[in-house]
């Protein structure tokens, strides 16, 4: 081994050379307080430059020119950055005492202490040389949900842009991450993306000074908490990881391209008709769920199962607008942020004590119960999670204005606010909207004076004012609805405004089916929301118990519908997958699932339920959107069915029978196997005629799905099935129905004694209209 590195050699000169070339690095984030832009070298442009053809062998054999280096493809697998790292310290002649240890490998860098057998040297400090040395080498990777407490000297391949926020404690930033070190989306793509939104842009907020530490935990620990199975809470911005380095506490969070709801009305246009007011509603109405994920938190923890969780500091400012592929503005997404006063608590029922120490936040859109006089007030005051709705609906109240007349009006309406205001509470109470105890005059008369005389194609603003916002600006803060509740009665507010606009359009000669594009908008990716323009096609049978199930399931995807067996001659009221996961995930913390409407409910209870799941390879790629099928349908229709429910496949035999808990019909899909095609009608035949030995009155050797039917009242049969509709060659559906239809005709039943359901997943256009016939084409006459 020669005892000096020959810096002269070409092959060396060429590397020195390449280490010097500006293109060769990056720029980061390093220092004690961000505030510096070390270089660093990312691991796929060292690899490119030292796998190019023999590069190594030229030097190795320039390290040691008397022969015996060790093996070329040893060192380009597993140890380039240390080779790289002691050429730059004019070591490279020491690569053979690296390759006769694995734990020298590239993949155990960085070290942060000496580690065993690590090569001694005469030139002085030559381990603290690598040590620093290395970090130019090894750039942080930044995972999904990191919290690392950080060397001074470890460098985040994060590239701070602009500020884009400061407050008293905190300043927040826009900064791009390397795409090689970025593994803050692996968990999950958070709010749709776009081309104006790489998935390298996010934002980093960062607390300083002596309550940084505090103030950061808060904020992270809310974060945290409102993960729902890693994946990001439904309109709250996304929390990616954070890290901490010597003084500065820092929260890695979504980039809403769009800023605050507040810059979105001061620079831009308010909607230009009425498709475009139909969409931003749609939209905005999903802070309702984002506030209810807030208010509700459940945790599989020991002790009190429900938390709850306040806001307290809902405003413009405080919602964040990101744009969505392919949808214009108005149909972005809104997202609630800046949880650092949000606060839990726990407790063993809701019916309990609710209410917390008020945090202060927001002035003026807080609720009037929040309002304090003195500083000895602010000790005692207790409020309940009534106050974030107040306060939404005072953000409400302002976008509303902002539709009726731009931002100059929104100017206009605050400063109204707090003329009324310094009246009735005197100054230095800012913009609120109310005097102490209840709504200001000006609120009331704004509200009237845009439902009376608001734009001619607008039906959505005045039910906006005159229903959840009446109800959100309530006096007495037990009498404003739940947000789960008002997210529910939104689809309402949507179905009436749509229908009144869908007729103005087709008075006005404007074209009506335009509104699809407008209203298609959803409120979270993926796509889960039934469609309103979409109206469910007259098919051949279906029992008219099971209309009020299935009616709002006929958009599963981007987008989709349930082929429906029969049209109800009056429709009861719809409710989409997306609202009903939410009032069916109420369950832990309000006991039970109350669903909007469930009267129509109440016939089920006459039926027995079976769930057919198409488990064909064609499928697998819907398994996420078929859960949440499955687990509204199989919630709905196990408190329906005393015996409970039944679970089919279409390839294999792992059914489950008298199933009472949903949970293990969602545990039964997630474990089994998706492959080959799927015969639909031999496996729609083997239950009708089941249900066809019921007919008959006799047994066979399936007599638990059977035993069931054999009752005084005889229960009906309601059939779910799952699927996209792509099966196995002649395989024949229809004759499994006609020969149903025939039995039934044979022995006079009425048509609600049976039924079949089926929910479509994808877009392939054969099995389009392989369902679309089962619809339309059989021509039964039931």
């Amino acid at each position: 081994m020669a005892e000096t590195q020959r810096d002269q050699q070409p092959s060396i000169q060429d590397f020195l050379q390449f280490l010097r070339t500006e293109a060769t690095w990056c720029r980061g984030t390093g220092g004690s307080k961000n505030e510096t832009q070390p270089r660093y070298i990312p691991y796929s442009t060292l690899e490119s430059y030292l796998k190019q053809e023999r590069v190594v062998e030229h030097l190795l054999n320039a390290l040691y020119p008397n022969g015996d280096p060790p093996d070329a493809d040893t060192v380009r697998d597993h140890y380039l950055r240390p080779f790289a790292i002691l050429i730059c310290l004019n070591h490279g002649n020491f690569i053979n005492l690296f390759t006769d240890f694995e734990h020298l490998q590239d993949n155990k860098l960085p070290f942060r202490s000496e580690p065993h057998n690590f090569p001694l040297s005469t030139t002085p400090g030559f381990w603290e040389a690598f040590k620093s040395r290395q970090w130019e080498f090894c750039p942080v990777t930044l995972r999904y949900n990191m919290g690392s407490k950080l060397d001074q000297n470890e460098i985040l391949p994060l590239q701070f842009e602009e500020q884009i926020g400061y407050g008293g404690t905190s300043s927040v930033f826009k900064v791009t991450a390397h795409p090689e070190y970025n593994k803050l989306m692996s968990s999950s793509t958070g709010h749709g993306t776009s081309n104006a939104q790489p998935v390298c842009s996010f934002v980093v907020k960062t607390y300083r000074g002596r309550e940084a530490e505090e103030y950061y935990s808060i904020e992270r620990k809310a974060y945290m908490k409102l993960k729902t199975d890693g994946q990001p809470a439904p309109n709250i911005v996304c929390f990616r990881g954070s890290f901490v380095r010597n003084h500065t506490y820092n929260l890695i969070l979504e980039y809403a391209d769009k800023g605050t709801l507040e810059d979105f009305m001061k620079i831009n246009q308010p909607p230009s008709d009425g498709q475009e007011i139909f969409t931003l509603w749609k939209q905005l109405f999903g802070l309702f769920r984002g506030l209810g994920m807030i208010h509700y938190v459940e945790k599989d923890l020991e002790g009190p199962r429900i938390m709850l969780g306040w806001h307290q500091d809902i405003k413009p400012q405080n919602i964040l607008v990101k744009s969505r592929n392919d949808a214009s503005i108005y149909g972005s997404y809104f997202l609630i942020a800046d949880l650092g006063l949000t606060h839990f608590k726990r407790v063993i029922h809701p019916e309990q004590d609710t209410s917390d120490k008020d945090a202060g936040g927001t002035y003026a859109y807080g609720a009037p119960e929040t309002l304090q006089h003195n500083e000895i007030e602010t000790i005692h005051v207790r409020v309940g999670q009534q106050v974030d709705l107040w306060s939404l609906g005072c953000v409400f109240s302002e976008v509303a204005t902002w539709i009726d007349g731009g931002w100059r009006k929104v100017e206009e309406y605050r400063r109204l606010r707090q003329e009324e205001a310094t009246k009735t509470l005197g100054k230095d109470h800012g913009e609120v909207f109310h005097n102490g105890q209840h709504v200001l005059n000006i609120v009331e008369r704004s509200h009237m004076n845009i439902a009376s005389k608001g734009r001619k194609d607008d039906f959505v603003t005045s039910r906006v004012l005159r229903g959840p916002v009446s109800v959100m600006l309530k006096e007495k803060s037990q009498d404003r609805t739940e947000a789960p509740r008002l997210y529910g009665r939104t689809d309402e507010i949507l179905r009436e405004g749509e229908n009144e606009l869908r007729n103005f359009l087709s008075k006005s000669g404007s074209n009506a089916g335009s509104l699809n594009a407008s209203a298609q908008p959803d409120l979270i990716e993926p796509s889960i929301l039934a469609s309103n323009d979409q109206q469910p096609e007259r098919t051949v049978y279906e029992p008219t118990n099971q209309a009020s199930i299935h009616q709002p399931l006929r958009a599963i995807g981007v987008p989709s519908y349930v082929n429906r067996l029969n049209l109800l001659e009056e429709r009861p009221p719809e409710l989409s997958l997306e609202h009903a996961l939410v009032f069916k995930r109420q369950k832990s913390w309000l006991a039970k699932a109350h669903f909007p409407n469930s009267n129509y409910l109440l016939n089920l209870k006459k039926l027995d339920h079976v769930f057919l799941i198409d488990n064909s390879m064609t499928m697998d790629q819907h398994k996420p959107k078929m859960k949440e099928v499955l687990e509204v349908l199989g919630y709905m229709a196990k408190g329906c069915d005393p015996d409970g429910v039944d679970l089919f496949f279409t390839t294999c035999d792992h059914s489950v029978r008298r199933c009472k808990k949903s949970t293990k019909l969602l545990e039964k899909l997630e474990a089994v196997e998706f492959s080959g095609k799927s015969d639909m009608g031999a496996s729609l035949d083997y239950l009708v005629r089941e249900y066809e030995a019921r007919l008959y009155g006799r047994g066979n050797e399936r007599q638990s799905l059977l035993e069931r039917f054999l009752t005084p009242n005889h229960r009906g049969l309601s059939i779910y099935v799952l699927t996209d509709g792509l099966w196995q060659p002649g395989s024949d559906v229809s004759a499994a129905i006609k020969h149903m239809v025939d039995k039934m005709q044979e022995y006079n039943l009425q048509k609600h004694c049976m039924g079949i359901q089926f929910i479509r997943f994808g877009e392939d256009p054969d099995a389009i209209a392989r369902l679309e016939h089962l619809d339309t084409g059989l021509g039964f006459d039931m």
